[in-house]
């Protein structure tokens, strides 16, 4: 049961409620998580607007973009598409960002203590809250690489328009920012949770709460 708990924390892209821990050890599947998917999507978006920015800079790509964009066609085909496309990106960078940070975030917290004692734990709450964490640390990590990609694209768009290009260089800016700024909330957030995890676990138990009567003497 403990494997599987510590197997759950390592691989699974999920949220806190994603998975009903049972008495006998199994796992119970709870309703689909929203913001898991709006996560990921959100990620893969800024990755999608990073690459058209890119290509419209080298190729100026925007006017064919439009012009299809305009037919009814264009909007059926590639409505469902761009919507899987982006999921897929967002997913891909959040778990390839997050395998590469891994060794940064074993030598800078107490990640893999942490990790051991939650997977001996049969508190929930405990493996809820390694859950969310998990999952928030890996959408900052994919939102690095992403916000990387826009602030690429917005040094090249820059070209693009003549008299607006400091707002491509303050966006560039503000991208790098965020970008640089995503590991560093990750890492906060495993460190928060560390604290968390010896805060709880690690507290003594109250003895039973018996409460000492004093001796009645009788009366002769």
């Amino acid at each position: 049961m403990h494997l599987e708990r510590g197997v759950e924390v390592l691989t699974g892209f999920t949220g806190a409620d994603d998975h009903k821990y049972e008495p006998g050890g199994g796992m119970k599947p709870s309703p689909f998580s929203l913001e898991d998917l709006t996560g990921v999507l959100g990620v893969g978006s800024l990755h999608i607007l990073g690459l058209f920015f890119i290509f419209d800079g080298l190729y100026g790509f925007f006017p064919l973009l439009e012009r299809y964009a305009a037919t009814t066609s264009f909007v059926l085909l590639f409505t469902v598409p761009l919507i899987v496309v982006s999921y897929v990106l967002g997913l891909f960078s959040s778990l390839i960002v997050d395998m590469l940070l891994t060794p940064l975030y074993l030598r800078l917290t107490n990640r893999t203590a942490t990790l051991i004692e939650v997977a001996r734990t049969t508190n929930d709450f405990v493996i809820s809250q390694m859950l969310e964490a998990t999952r928030h640390q890996r959408l900052l990590n994919g939102g690095a690489l992403a916000f990387l990609v826009l602030a690429l694209g917005s040094l090249l768009e820059t070209k693009n328009m003549p008299s607006y290009e400091p707002v491509g260089y303050l966006g560039a800016l503000g991208a790098t920012i965020a970008a640089l700024a995503c590991p560093m909330l990750a890492l906060r957030i495993q460190r928060q949770l560390d604290q968390f995890v010896v805060g709880v676990l690690h507290i003594p138990s109250k003895p039973s709460g018996t409460t000492q009567k004093p001796d009645a003497k009788e009366n002769v």
